[in-house]
């Protein structure tokens, strides 16, 4: 069988923020070719990385051009119908697009015009984005979603045969926009449990990690804050992004500079020793959902901590996962210290954690796919 799959971003940015997940486009090797529209110029790309993520499957890149927003926007109905006809050629028994931007749009317009079935992943909430966008005054940023969301989302939402939501506030984003209920599944980001799992080797110093892009809206600010209140804890931020120098200038001003330890990039591989290494995961982010390194948390058995988020009126996993808490330094700083001295408080989150876990490993999550996939392929 033949897939077509339109990522979200150029995948060598998978690489480049170490998250590089086997068979993540090929869940039990189920096709044996892989189309990839990938947004970029023609370039070489790693592939030894794009091969973990095709599985057993023959992948052939297409170059769908790398341009900025107003160039994607008064170029979008003439890349999708120059993809329309590479699908035509191509006759994939599947379409699969990750998130609901350009791409999804182009890969919408591919799956009707040739009658093949379309899968939409969905890993953020566009309300999230606006909501920050006006919180930090980016009017341009909500004009657009908020024009995005009103002319397109619906519609692809619509043309899609299922929707992936890897999490339940995703689901809910989908339903609110237009999704019917029976196209909708929650499949969790996939966890490799043999590869992350728990250590008894910890750093000497009580150390909370975060492992997380640094933008504006994951918050670390206040991480460093609610540690620069505690003696003997540090705090280990892994990932890069355009608040990083703020967030070192920070930690400086706060003279806490020598318990604070940055780390840029961590291939996915040496991840878990990370992990396993710290007493503690904490999240200060402004927006809903669960990501990734939350999961990939619970399951080295770490108790998480995470800040409440008032959108978010069911959350997820973590009223049974993880702390939550108000997203200041104090209410962080205070919740630190209770798992520091508490031991049968921070030993009920880690089993707790662990035991979720287990039910969303690698394999679990790769047939509930293969299922989804299965039902549209007729």
């Amino acid at each position: 069988m033949k897939l077509a799959v339109f990522p979200l971003e150029d995948i060598e940015t998978y690489e480049k923020k170490g998250f590089v997940q086997k068979n993540y486009y090929n869940p039990n090797n189920m096709f044996d070719k892989i189309y990839i529209f990938n947004p970029s110029e023609p370039k070489e790309l790693n592939p030894a990385m794009v091969q973990a993520m095709c599985g057993n499957a023959e992948y052939i890149i297409r170059f769908i051009g790398k341009q900025n927003t107003v160039q994607k926007i008064l170029g979008l109905k003439k890349n999708a119908a120059r993809c329309v006809q590479e699908i035509s050629n191509i006759r994939p028994d599947c379409i699969r697009s990750y998130g609901m931007l350009f791409n999804t749009y182009i890969a919408s317009e591919c799956a009707e015009k040739n009658k093949i079935p379309l899968i939409i992943s969905l890993h953020a909430c566009h309300d999230d984005i606006k909501r920050n966008a006006l919180r930090t005054r980016q009017i341009i940023p909500f004009l657009f979603y908020t024009w995005w969301n009103k002319f397109f989302e619906s519609n692809m939402l619509c043309k899609a045969k299922k929707i992936i939501a890897v999490y339940k506030f995703a689901k809910e984003y989908a339903l609110n926009n237009g999704a019917d209920y029976k196209k909708v599944t929650v499949i969790y980001n996939k966890i490799d449990i043999n590869l992350f799992h728990p250590s008894n080797k910890k750093f000497e110093n009580f150390t909370v990690i975060n492992v997380m892009r640094q933008i504006e809206v994951k918050n670390q600010q206040v991480l460093i804050k609610s540690v620069a209140k505690l003696k003997n804890v540090n705090l280990l931020l892994i990932g890069d992004g355009p608040e990083h120098k703020k967030l070192v200038k920070l930690a400086k001003k706060l003279k806490c500079a020598d318990r604070i330890i940055f780390i840029k990039r961590v291939l996915n591989s040496e991840l878990p020793l990370y992990y396993q290494k710290a007493h503690v995961f904490a999240s200060s982010c402004n927006n809903g959902g669960v990501g990734i390194p939350i999961l990939e948390a619970l399951a080295c058995g770490l108790p998480v901590i995470h800040s409440k988020y008032k959108y978010e009126e069911n959350p997820d996993i973590l009223p049974s996962c993880a702390l939550r808490v108000n997203n200041t330094p104090e209410s962080f700083a205070d919740t630190i210290s209770l798992l520091m001295d508490d031991k049968e408080l921070y030993n009920h989150y880690l089993n707790m954690g662990l035991g979720f876990s287990k039910q969303i490993n690698s394999k679990t999550m790769s047939d509930k796919e293969e299922k989804v996939y299965q039902e549209v392929i007729k």
